[in-house]
């Protein structure tokens, strides 16, 4: 077989059991890795919000802003302990974020790198944990107070907790609007941020 004749992309494309896995992985993915996240008040909310303002940068479809609203107005009262996100609530936005994504990535309004820098933080906090779980004989799925939010919780307030694993998606997003910076640098920052909260909290 000469393998300088495979094309990579047009064996995804055409294969249509590989999109029908490769999609629910990737959705799959999505929905553990916000509920993961929703560890602590506002963290999730917050999130979602700096997300949907990176759609509304990149789109400029006043929908977003009206999620952006709604979303400021749930973190108020998730603040106070009024409301908190379910699992439908869970499935619901990551099934908007997923459609949105796959809808503008094809009209060629947002790169997959770009959106992939966008989801990171929250899916590299997941896979830590399904790694750490399976080298201790535990189930992946099965919960524990190892997330990230879990780890600062001892030394920093809520509020803080917040702020500490939302800024690197705060950067993230400027990083992705910031023409002549690669969009490799994002996910190389995501990654040394992250890795620097683990060691020093474990210093601490």
């Amino acid at each position: 077989m000469n393998f300088d004749n495979i094309n990579l992309q047009d064996f995804i494309y055409q294969n249509f059991y590989f999109i029908i896995f490769f999609t629910s992985f990737c959705f799959i993915a999505l929905v553990n890795a916000l509920n993961f996240y929703d560890g602590i008040n506002n963290q999730l909310s917050n999130y979602l919000i700096i997300l949907f303002l990176f759609f509304f940068i990149e789109t400029t479809n006043y929908l977003f802003l009206i999620l952006i609203i709604v979303l400021l107005i749930f973190s108020i009262f998730n603040f106070k302990n009024k409301v908190f996100f379910g699992s439908a609530s869970i499935y619901l936005v990551a099934f908007l974020i997923f459609n949105f994504s796959i809808f503008y990535h094809n009209e060629n309004i947002i790169d997959a790198d770009e959106i992939f820098i966008m989801l990171f933080y929250p899916g590299l906090d997941m896979v830590r944990l399904f790694f750490f779980r399976i080298l201790r004989n535990k189930s992946p799925f099965k919960g524990d107070r190892n997330h990230i939010h879990h780890i600062l919780e001892p030394k920093y307030s809520q509020i803080k907790i917040v702020w500490i694993n939302n800024i690197p998606i705060i950067i993230s997003l400027i990083i992705t609007q910031i023409n002549f910076i690669d969009n490799l640098y994002g996910i190389i920052f995501v990654i040394l941020y992250y890795t620097m909260i683990l060691g020093l909290e474990k210093k601490s």
